[in-house]
């Protein structure tokens, strides 16, 4: 969870501007996107299928599949070897706003903190979709809600690592549905 939304907070329009402002390179962030977001999460998503989480497998391994989609999208149009048409930018984004309502639906069968953090991603989705139609004030949103959501995601993995390492709740995620 923590590495989508490591790289989705990168990738909104504010953060990314900060990070480019510290760093002074664009590549440092789309090498996240690639390497963290990407490969690192489709190797979690293996390791939850193994086992037997198909809710985290599915999540993992396809959004590390977006990271690695985007990450190399981004790069080819960079060095100007593609050029994307706007209809593609919203039909990508349209097609994983589609999966991540069903994820989010998915979402309620986990813990609370969980459902939270897809909701709030849904939402980044849906309004990334209508801002890749030319809708900045939609797009702007989208980059906010999507800073919220890597927060959630934040909170959602402490939970998950401080609550195992000290054997008690430390931060609560809502009751378990299993």
């Amino acid at each position: 969870m923590l590495y989508f939304f490591f790289c989705f907070f990168f990738k909104q329009k504010t953060a990314y501007e900060m990070l480019r402002s510290l760093v002074g390179s664009e590549m440092c962030i789309r090498d996240r996107a690639l390497i963290y977001g990407g490969a690192t999460q489709i190797l979690a998503g293996m390791w939850e299928f193994k086992k037997n989480n198909v809710f985290g497998a599915t999540a993992f391994a396809s959004y590390g599949a977006f990271w690695i989609s985007l990450g190399i999208f981004d790069l080819l149009a960079t060095l100007q070897l593609v050029t994307v048409p706007a209809q593609g930018v919203w039909l990508f984004l349209l097609a994983w706003t589609i999966f991540t309502f069903y994820m989010w639906v998915g979402s309620f069968g986990t813990n609370r903190a969980l459902a939270v953090t897809f909701t709030l991603l849904l939402v980044a989705f849906i309004l990334l979709t209508v801002g890749a139609t030319g809708n900045h004030t939609a797009h702007t949103l989208g980059g906010y809600v999507g800073i919220l959501t890597a927060i959630a995601a934040w909170y959602t993995s402490a939970a998950g690592i401080w609550n195992a390492v000290f054997g008690r709740v430390v931060l609560p995620v809502g009751p378990s549905k299993k």
